[in-house]
């Protein structure tokens, strides 16, 4: 078992998670080559798992986290659960910024 934590400061975290589930939910073609993004309730602002990627991204407005899970033989739901535990370790408190849409 692997689990990878990314937490990023940059600029905008909440958009860039928005945007990157956006990216990842658009079908170009008439198949879908890849599974959609599921989001995760209660993990932040918002919280997203990228099946294909095998990693979960979420924010609490000020950072943004990426958790990666690397688990062989363990059904997504495990790894998706191993996934939100590390990343909330992370997490502050949520910072609620309406003049910037979140």
């Amino acid at each position: 078992m692997r689990v990878t934590v990314i937490v990023d400061a940059g600029a905008q975290p909440y958009f860039r998670l928005e945007r990157t589930a956006v990216e990842a939910q658009q079908v170009f073609s008439s198949v879908r080559e890849a599974p959609a993004p599921v989001q995760i309730p209660h993990l932040g602002l918002d919280a997203d798992w990228f099946p294909d990627q095998q990693q979960m991204m979420t924010t609490d407005g000020r950072r943004l986290i990426t958790a990666a899970v690397s688990w062989r033989h363990v059904p997504a739901a495990r790894r998706r659960k191993l996934a939100a535990e590390a990343a909330r370790a992370y997490l502050g408190p949520p910072r609620h910024n309406p003049s910037q849409g979140y």
